[in-house]
């Protein structure tokens, strides 16, 4: 049996990592797992040009059984970044036992320094012959300062003003509008969709229940990624209204450190 797992994608930002006290007292070294994986620099192919861009001598995995428990072994697991991919059934075969790990993804540099890692990835391989993890990104931090503007013209033109063209809350009675909702959303390449960033990835993914704004902006976002960012009209309760205020801007794909782009929220009809 070759029972297969794909793991959602990983997207990693290229930021020093402060770690903790990590006890190391597992070894999740066996003979009935074997493990695949592969990765991307800043979305473009691994090899000489990007891992140099970036500054990524080595990739790794780092296996935890639990939060407070790791592996640590320099030959297990780690490659050139430039590979680009490993599949242990070409040469070593069945490397795990096992078990349910968390696994990491680490990036170092030339000096053997980490410039970044990945939040955790559940990996169920209990009864798994092979674990096939779906790619990581490794993305440089990249800034996006969106500038918007707002339909004044509640016809079917678009006449563009600011806020306080439009109430200074971005909505002009009857819609009911009283507060406005903003969300920026990461593409998934694997899959062609969007979704809102976690929390602990990105704080300010989501911003609701607040006036009509003219600029939004991202400190942490990460190079190479595509986003798009939807506008939407609450009500008094919080509510999403439709019909409302509602405008998806983008897509916007980041291919420098900064960057700014504009869009104009449609009026209700």
């Amino acid at each position: 049996m070759n029972y297969r797992v794909a793991l959602a994608l990983v997207s990693i930002a290229l930021l020093p990592h402060l770690q903790g006290c990590i006890e190391v007292n597992f070894d999740p070294r066996g003979n009935e797992v074997s493990l695949s994986g592969s990765w991307t620099v800043v979305r473009k192919g691994a090899n000489a040009e990007t891992c140099a861009y970036a500054g990524i001598a080595t990739v790794y995995l780092e296996l935890y059984e639990d939060s407070k428990t790791t592996f640590d072994d320099p030959n297990f697991l780690r490659f050139p970044c430039e590979q680009g991919s490993f599949d242990t059934r070409n040469a070593q075969g069945k490397i795990l036992e096992r078990n349910v790990y968390e696994i990491r993804w680490v990036a170092l540099d030339a000096n053997g320094a980490e410039v970044g890692r990945s939040n955790a990835v559940n990996v169920q391989a209990s009864f798994a012959d092979h674990v096939d993890l779906n790619p990581a990104n490794f993305a440089l931090p990249a800034s996006m300062r969106l500038d918007l503007s707002w339909d004044k013209d509640p016809g079917p033109g678009v006449q563009p003003g600011g806020c306080a063209d439009v109430g200074n809350t971005g909505v002009q009675p009857p819609t009911g509008v009283v507060n406005m909702y903003y969300a920026i959303e990461l593409l998934d390449p694997l899959t062609g969709e969007y979704s809102v960033p976690e929390r602990d990835e990105l704080q300010n993914a989501e911003v609701e229940n607040t006036l009509c704004k003219q600029e939004l902006s991202w400190p942490d976002l990460g190079e190479g990624d595509t986003y798009r960012v939807r506008v939407e009209g609450l009500d008094a309760q919080g509510r999403k209204l439709l019909p409302g205020y509602y405008s998806v801007c983008g897509p916007y794909t980041l291919t420098t450190a900064e960057q700014s782009f504009s869009c104009t929220v449609q009026t209700p009809p």
